[in-house]
């Protein structure tokens, strides 16, 4: 191209000026140049398709469809999302994102009591909340997060990474304690996980600093009646008894004695393999002991093998000289137990069996039977109508 000067008048251009200008730049900018647009033909038909989502069943859950959300609508782990979304409170490296997934994946489900009614679904998505409230909260919940791991999945003692979120938050608290929002909410709320989190990891005297400076910022405030507009924040100050009605020696204490006391009772596994009210007694209680502290939904923390042989033997006995009633309950309590070890069908048919012999036809019968003996709702009920409709569809 002619190369040539042109003189226009860039400050108040015409009409013709504005074409002319238009004109000479894109002649010297695609001059002897031939575009080509790339080809698609290649390119996948559902590459920004959004992905199609199923109906999502409150009722099926990681534990044999027990509860939570379908595990094929959320992400597996929390990276992704975390890594492409915008948190500017925190920067979120990867040995933190280890922490998160690992307490949502695994912690959380032994952490929150889910068969006391409450959702695993809500306790995640507040601790999602919580975690990047600000910088001091992210600090203070991850290491939060990695000391429920350590104790939950005996990871051992706290790691360094974890100890260098807890310096943080201890700096973040102390910057507060200096500024005017010293007696806020928030900063009282990290002071309630600071004690939480000594305490999970066996720290008593520091958790007791922490209280007394709990205590003190209370008092500052005026009493428990100037924090009437945040209700979470004041039952979690007044989450510490100073009597409780039974401390964990304590219970320990009851736990042991009466588990030793049905170990002694009599032989697990009897010889004479004789069933009556007094050993159907004793293997329901054995049972529904294990049913309630080592049982988690049908997934058990610890295996006993010889109750177990010795429920099989009972499968395949003659309940005779047992009570209808005490029948119907070892029978049951023995079945949510057992649900998983041997074939539940058989299981199933025993039980089946009992209920014709009583004339029972619904799942609210047989339960107000099973309420005369040890059985506690938030516990037994579910897995105990999951084996009632077992009975309804073998028969």
């Amino acid at each position: 191209m002619e190369k040539a000067f042109y003189f226009v008048d860039g400050i108040q251009p015409d009409r013709t000026s504005k074409k002319l200008m238009r004109r000479h730049v894109m002649k010297g900018k695609n001059a002897g140049r031939k575009l080509q647009r790339a080809s698609r033909a290649g390119l996948p038909i559902h590459l920004h398709q959004p992905k199609s989502i199923g109906p999502v069943d409150v009722n099926r859950g990681p534990y044999a469809g027990e509860r939570g959300v379908a595990p094929d609508t959320i992400d597996k782990t929390f990276e992704d999302p975390i890594l492409v979304g915008s948190l500017p409170v925190a920067e979120v490296d990867q040995y933190s994102l280890q922490i998160i997934n690992q307490f949502f994946s695994l912690t959380a489900e032994r952490l929150y009591p889910i068969t006391l009614g409450f959702s695993l679904d809500e306790g995640k998505l507040m601790w999602l909340q919580l975690l990047f409230t600000d910088e001091a909260a992210y600090h203070c919940n991850i290491s939060l997060m990695q000391a429920c791991n350590e104790i939950y999945l005996g990871n051992g003692s706290s790691t360094t990474k974890a100890l260098y979120h807890l310096s943080q938050t201890f700096r973040q608290v102390q910057r507060r304690l200096e500024s005017k929002d010293s007696l806020s909410d928030s900063t009282i709320g990290l002071v309630l996980f600071l004690i939480m989190q000594e305490q999970i990891r066996n720290q008593g005297p520091a958790a007791e600093i922490h209280a007394s400076g709990l205590k003190k910022m209370v008092e500052l405030r005026g009493g428990l009646n100037q924090l009437d507009g945040n209700l979470n924040l004041i039952l979690k100050v007044c989450n510490c008894p100073s009597r409780p009605i039974l401390d964990l020696l304590g219970f320990e204490e009851l736990f042991i004695s009466t588990c030793y006391r049905l170990l002694r009772f009599m032989p697990i596994m009897d010889p004479t393999g004789q069933i009556n009210s007094q050993t159907a007694c004793h293997l329901g209680l054995l049972i529904f002991t294990v049913t309630t502290f080592f049982q988690l939904g049908q997934n058990r923390m610890i295996d006993f093998k010889g109750l177990s042989l010795r429920f099989q033997d009972v499968l395949s006995s003659d309940l005779g000289e047992v009570d209808d009633n005490m029948s119907l309950w070892f029978m049951t309590i023995g079945g949510v137990w057992y649900w998983n070890d041997f074939d539940n069908v058989q299981v199933a048919s025993r039980l089946r069996q009992l209920v014709q012999q009583r004339g029972i036809n619904s799942w609210r019968e047989l339960r107000s039977h099973l309420y005369e003996f040890p059985w506690i709702q938030a516990v037994h009920d579910k897995p105990g109508h999951k084996l009632w409709n077992q009975i309804q569809y073998s028969s």
